[in-house]
């Protein structure tokens, strides 16, 4: 018997109850986690006894809470990709810095290769930044601040903030970006191209 119900959270959720509670069994070779990916055909064992063989046109009800509760997350799961650093290609934006971007649709990652002496001209951007550094160490200017953040620390730049850094020495930082940088993305920043 197929029935409504509700998840803890209490948005509209539906469930497969077979009488008492019923349980999920994960197909074989499948953990949990890997669930979202096997869901042409579930088994749902009652605490009474027996199985009944679920099709992926009943799951959008039998789904329990714990997994993706709609097709459209189930999809979006499924819906992700890979990367290797060293496969992807460094783009050289003046003498002394190069990057290397991975872009999702609301955030964006890049690592950013600055030889000693480069300089990051000021600038602001919508995106709120988050700078590891990796190797090296980076002297930023921040409404009339100056830090110098070295390898192993981090630094979060809030939206809009005017700001500018310098290498002190060969350095490489991952800079995480959200929302996205289009002007990375077009090639439309000229500040980081031109330099001082």
């Amino acid at each position: 018997m197929v029935r409504r119900g509700t998840n803890r959270r209490g948005s509209a959720a539906s469930k497969l109850l077979l009488g008492p509670p019923a349980k999920l069994l994960v197909l074989p070779g499948k953990d949990s986690r890997d669930y979202p990916q096997c869901l042409d055909e579930v088994l749902v064992l009652s605490a009474a006894g027996g199985t009944q063989r679920s099709t992926c046109g009943v799951l959008d009800r039998a789904i329990p809470t714990w997994c993706a509760t709609t097709r459209r997350r189930r999809h979006k799961l499924l819906d992700m990709d890979f990367y290797r650093w060293e496969s992807m290609p460094k783009e050289v934006l003046q003498e002394k810095i190069a990057r290397k971007v991975i872009s999702g649709e609301r955030a964006m990652v890049a690592q950013v290769f600055l030889a000693k002496g480069a300089i990051v001209p000021e600038h602001h951007h919508e995106s709120e930044q988050i700078t590891y550094i990796l190797e090296g160490a980076l002297e930023f200017q921040i409404e009339g601040r100056v830090m110098v953040v070295r390898a192993g620390e981090v630094l979060r730049i809030p939206s809009e903030v005017p700001h500018r850094a310098v290498a002190l020495e060969d350095t490489l930082d991952l800079d995480i970006f959200s929302p996205i940088r289009l002007d990375w993305l077009t090639q439309q920043d000229h500040y980081l191209r031109r330099g001082e």
